[in-house]
């Protein structure tokens, strides 16, 4: 993985461990998109390396439009770590 990618994957754990929900993660906002499979998603952290994520809520938070609300979640699960060039 190397040290930039272990830099920033070690900063996002510690930013979504000291967090209440994922809109107070930095690199959470504006970084990820909706997955092919439903209700999941991949978080784009940069330097080639995308985290797949998934709700670990019993009733997450949910959108209007349906859906669930990922800004307003308070557990994560990480599915898969992704790296781009390999």
């Amino acid at each position: 993985m190397g040290p930039e990618r272990g830099g920033l994957l070690r900063r996002f754990l510690a930013d979504i461990r000291a967090a209440e929900r994922l809109a107070e993660v930095p690199l959470f906002q504006n970084s990820y998109s909706e997955a092919e499979v439903e209700n999941e998603i991949v978080v784009d952290l940069g330097a080639e390396i995308r985290l797949r994520l998934k709700s670990n809520a019993l009733n997450p938070p949910l959108r209007t439009a349906g859906g669930i609300d990922w800004e307003r979640l308070e557990r994560v699960m990480i599915l898969r770590i992704e790296l781009l060039d390999a």
